[in-house]
């Protein structure tokens, strides 16, 4: 009797670690997948990857990731959809040098651009001025002439905090920039964002941001360290300080989101009404 309870023992145990091993690669299976899964959602977001930005619809802030050729419409076979659109309603094509170009399909079909209507020729759909300090405007420019983008972005030596922002503006970004001003400044550049934006135009400010303890996360916590010991005025402001900038200055449709890792900044967009 002892014996053959030892045999059934012995064989238990042989399927019970026979089970556990199935269930361990089950695990590292799945865990596999996850991660995979993580990556290649990261990966649609780099540039490298086929992507050159976003389309960001002005009334709802929403945004949709641009790559460099597709079709617009509200199709779902589309690669950017909006349901105002006709079902296909135009090509893109992204030109080193040139940006963005837009061709509608159907020639009854109109469609404005910096309020001009839109023809198949030659409408290219970016543009822009970097204001900087005259020492990084001149790398910036070695960088824009690099990237064969000469033609469509310019650059302006100023100090932020004196010069004017001109406009208007469908656009305006503050990168990385931020946290090393005052609250007093911050909230003053903001009032300067918002009469430089035409109507529906929208900001976009990408930094370092913690949560309302100034203690999460971590790294942006430990970021805010840094900032005050070296330098006059840097610190790392909370997601809900820069919305109330943001509505102190008039801008509405406030949000912000992380944008993807391995990068640890959050980014705020407004609208100006």
């Amino acid at each position: 009797m002892a014996e053959s309870s030892y045999e059934l023992l012995s064989m238990g145990l042989r399927y019970w670690f026979v089970l556990l091993i199935v269930l361990a690669l089950l695990r590292a299976y799945f865990l596999m997948r996850r991660d995979n899964r993580d990556y290649r959602q990261a990966l649609r977001q780099l540039p490298d990857a086929g992507l050159i930005g976003e389309v960001v619809d002005l009334h709802t802030g929403t945004a949709q990731p641009l790559p460099r050729e597709g079709l617009m419409g509200s199709s779902r076979s589309c690669d950017i959809r909006h349901p105002g659109m006709h079902r296909r309603e135009m090509e893109f094509i992204f030109r080193p040098g040139f940006g963005v170009k837009l061709i509608p399909i159907h020639r009854k079909h109109r469609a404005l651009l910096d309020n001009e209507p839109l023809q198949k020729g030659d409408d290219f759909a970016l543009h822009g001025t970097v204001l900087d300090l005259p020492a990084i405007v001149g790398v910036a420019r070695e960088l824009i002439a690099g990237a064969g983008m000469a033609e469509r972005v310019s650059t302006r030596p100023g100090d932020y905090h004196t010069a004017p922002f001109e406009g208007p503006w469908d656009v305006l970004t503050f990168f990385g920039v931020l946290h090393q001003e005052p609250p007093d400044t911050i909230a003053c550049l903001m009032r300067s964002a918002y009469a430089a934006l035409a109507p529906g135009g929208r900001i976009f400010v990408l930094d370092l941001m913690t949560d309302d303890t100034h203690a999460h996360p971590p790294f942006a916590a430990l970021f805010a360290l840094n900032m005050a010991l070296t330098m006059e005025h840097g610190w790392v402001f909370s997601e809900r300080e820069m919305a109330g900038w943001l509505a102190a200055a008039g801008f509405g449709g406030i949000g912000g989101r992380p944008v993807p890792p391995p990068m640890p900044h959050v980014l705020m967009t407004a609208r100006k009404s």
